[in-house]
């Protein structure tokens, strides 16, 4: 493997190195306490569609082209985007994940978030 390549794949590593580190110091990955295979899978995707969400929050926040009249609107307009567009992808991928599985996911995870309620109530 050549200098160039070996540095791309680095680059890359990095990357999620970095990820991951804000994800646990922030977001608090891998402190999920449930003993269920399942609910540590749930925990740990929420924690990284919230990385995604505040990224993108953060991203959208720091880009400034409009002037002060406008940043008022702007914000709340980013917002709303911000929601409706996470909101339709989660729609989008648990249409296809649904239809690829042949199940109801929303059934599914209601029946999830059923019995991980029942184990935190079983802790106490």
């Amino acid at each position: 493997m050549n200098f160039v390549r070996a540095f791309e794949l680095y680059e890359r590593r990095w990357g999620i190195e970095v990820i991951f580190k804000e994800c646990r110091g922030y977001l608090g990955l891998g402190k999920c306490q449930s003993r269920s295979y399942n609910a540590q899978i749930a925990e740990t995707t929420l924690c990284f569609m919230m990385y995604q969400m505040l990224s993108l929050a953060k991203r959208f926040s720091e880009y400034e082209t409009l002037g002060a009249l406008f940043r008022s609107e702007r914000d709340r307009l980013q917002v709303l985007t911000l929601w409706s567009r996470t909101l339709e992808e989660v729609r989008h991928l648990l249409e296809v994940l649904s239809r690829e599985a042949g199940v109801d996911l929303l059934t599914c995870l209601s029946t999830v978030a059923a019995r991980q309620m029942a184990d935190f109530l079983l802790l106490k």
